[in-house]
């Protein structure tokens, strides 16, 4: 996992996905991580695959209101 930190209190992760514990692990080591620097915010980049979704709700992760168009090129 690689974690961004930016100076405006915020992280941001690398994409986020596997099983349910592996989000869960995650989920719980960041939140723990944040808390213990002082920083407010995560921003986390995940697919729409509901058991990932749902696992990071439960830590009180929320959906952006917008969605952001990734665009891609196939080689």
């Amino acid at each position: 996992m690689l974690i961004k930190l930016c100076i405006c209190g915020a992280v941001q992760t690398c994409y986020i996905d596997g099983s349910h514990k592996a989000v869960l692990d995650m989920a719980g080591f960041l939140l723990a991580y944040c808390h213990q620097k002082g920083i407010e915010k995560i921003y986390g980049f995940t697919c729409s695959h509901k058991p990932v979704t749902d696992t990071l709700e439960k830590f009180g992760f929320k959906k952006p209101e917008k969605t952001a168009i990734i665009f891609e090129k196939h080689l």
